[in-house]
């Protein structure tokens, strides 16, 4: 049996993954075989502005190459260059924890992404800074003075850009669109995970906790730190240490509902699960304690990147040692695969951040966590192919053990079934048929004719509207009514004749039998009354 499951389950993930590879190669086919001639909007409007660049210091000028790591003196620094541009031409600068000024010629034309007021310690992320140049320029010196709202001695910046508006928004939604996408998807997935939490708990479904819910607030906590901590929320509101805020306390938040998840899944470990969740919230109140007090939020980002590397290394140590030989401990090979794979994604994307802060580490992440969800659903989806085989498997014998296969009645072993469950009823009444010259039927025709007489008389049986039909001997049979009275009996008698005059009437061996009952009270042996109503048979018979 073991042996069949299993083989069924790599089936299933065989032609599932087949269905996978079907559709991409349809895709492919159809990109490649069918346009539909609509142009595009321009993107080939914008080009990098990364070379020629000079930093401006008290010691003179070093040129610089961008995308660069700038040092920083007194927490300001100055890049310069020559530009030629027309009027309404857009540069797209983008900076992390810096207030940006534009001159042209020594003309200031922008000054963005600073702090006016702060009541707790600063918080600002990175930002979008749309430049637009407001005349047309030829030759003209172009300077940029980035201010640090830290004590960083350096800073990352990344690629510059110019071109016509259109270009520029273009750019920013095609640099972010890999990403929103996941991240919609990925919010989208949390939403439905929590729905089926909340179903299957009003409907008394789940006996225990499924986690369902713990993923689906992880998942919509996650894209909603991505969303906050892309940038992309600028262009709905230039709030952008709002924006920071959010995704920093969203970020603190995110092991919170994984420990949680794992709390439920495993038996081992719990203590370690808990305690890390302590951390966590601990963690969390300490951030809100000293952000009021006035500490920068980009200083705590330590004691909250050791909490997740802490959760990670828990996380894939409490799988990895899971008790095999206590039910219920062991994790799933996809949960196992998807902590591992969120974890290293995670680490990853740790390692990114230091390398690059203003970099694509929240990419890493998503993908990770796009891994982690999928690799879940799929387990999921093996675990229910699985139950719905076991129960396909448990409804065929159950109808082999309980069911005559001659007459599709239930058998002897079904009522002994029937005798011991509980019933809520008014009074019972049980029949006891038995076909009459059965033997000589089968003598004198063959089985095959005494077979006919026996599913003839099981068809009777179940038009005359028991509650309950069996057949409980070779030429015997029994039919069970609940809640009767008394003109009950003589009503169900009055019907079994009917049905069998009609077929003796057009049959050539016609139905023979004889009949008794017993009438007994809720809860009354089955079995004995079934006995009772034999030897009322009998004696008719006599």
């Amino acid at each position: 049996m073991q042996a069949e499951k299993s083989r069924l389950e790599h089936l299933f993930a065989v032609l599932f993954a087949l269905c996978i590879c079907a559709g991409i190669v349809i895709c492919i086919v159809v990109n490649g075989n069918f346009s539909t001639n609509i142009e595009k909007l321009g993107s080939d409007t914008v080009e990098k502005l990364n070379s020629d660049w000079a930093q401006v210091t008290d010691a003179g000028a070093v040129s610089v190459t961008l995308p660069a790591n700038i040092k920083t003196e007194g927490g300001s620094a100055t890049l310069a260059r020559d530009i030629t541009a027309k009027k309404g031409t857009q540069l797209l600068v983008p900076t992390s924890q810096q207030s940006l000024s534009a001159f042209i010629d020594g003309r200031q034309i922008y000054s963005g992404a600073e702090i006016t007021h702060s009541v707790f310690g600063y918080a600002m992320g990175k930002a979008f800074n749309i430049i637009t140049i407001d005349a047309d320029v030829t030759d003209a010196k172009l300077t940029l003075v980035f201010t640090s709202q830290t004590v960083f001695k350096s800073f990352n910046e990344n690629d510059i850009y110019i071109g016509t508006p259109l270009g520029i928004i273009m750019h920013i939604i095609k640099s972010n669109i890999t990403l929103m996408s996941m991240c919609f998807a990925i919010m989208l997935i949390g939403i439905l995970l929590l729905l089926a939490d909340i179903v299957l708990r009003v409907a008394g479904k789940l006996k225990k906790n499924s986690g369902f819910g713990y993923i689906g607030i992880f998942a919509m906590l996650s894209s909603f730190w991505i969303v906050t901590d892309s940038v992309m929320l600028q262009f709905i509101s230039d709030n952008l240490s709002t924006m920071f805020t959010m995704s920093y306390f969203t970020f603190m938040l995110l092991p919170i509902p994984f420990l949680l998840y794992l709390h439920t899944m495993l038996e081992k470990g719990q203590k370690l699960t808990s305690a890390l969740c302590c951390a966590a919230m601990l963690n969390y109140l300490i951030t809100i304690i000293l952000f009021v007090a006035g500490v920068a939020l980009p200083y705590l980002l330590l004691m909250t990147h050791a909490v997740i590397i802490a959760t990670a290394v828990a996380s894939v140590y409490l799988c990895v040692t899971a008790d095999e030989k206590q039910s219920g401990t062991v994790p799933s090979r996809e949960l196992t695969y998807s902590i591992i794979v969120l974890c290293i994604t995670g680490f990853l994307a740790l390692i990114s951040f230091y390398i690059n802060p203003d970099g694509r580490y929240a990419v890493v992440f998503c993908i990770g966590l796009a891994l982690f969800i999928a690799f879940l659903i799929f387990g999921s989806a093996r675990k229910a192919v699985l139950l719905l085989c076991t129960n396909v498997e448990n409804t065929v014998y159950n109808h082999i053990a309980y069911t005559d296969t001659l007459t599709s009645l239930a058998n002897r072993v079904a009522l002994e079934r029937e005798n011991n469950a509980t019933h809520q009823s008014a009074g019972v009444a049980v029949f006891c048929m038995d076909i009459t010259n059965l033997r000589g039927i089968n003598a004198k025709n063959g089985y095959g004719a005494g077979n006919d007489i026996l599913r003839e008389f099981a068809r009777c049986l179940t038009k005359a509207g028991a509650d309950g039909n069996y057949r409980t001997d070779g030429d015997e049979f029994a039919a069970v009514l609940y809640n009767m009275r008394a003109m009950d009996v003589t009503r169900y008698v009055s019907r079994l004749e009917a049905c069998v005059s009609d077929y003796n009437n057009h049959a050539l061996l016609p139905i023979s039998y004889t009949i008794g009952n017993a009438i007994g009270t809720s809860g009354e042996s089955l079995l004995k009354l079934l006995d009772d109503a034999r030897q009322m048979r009998t004696a008719k018979g006599r």
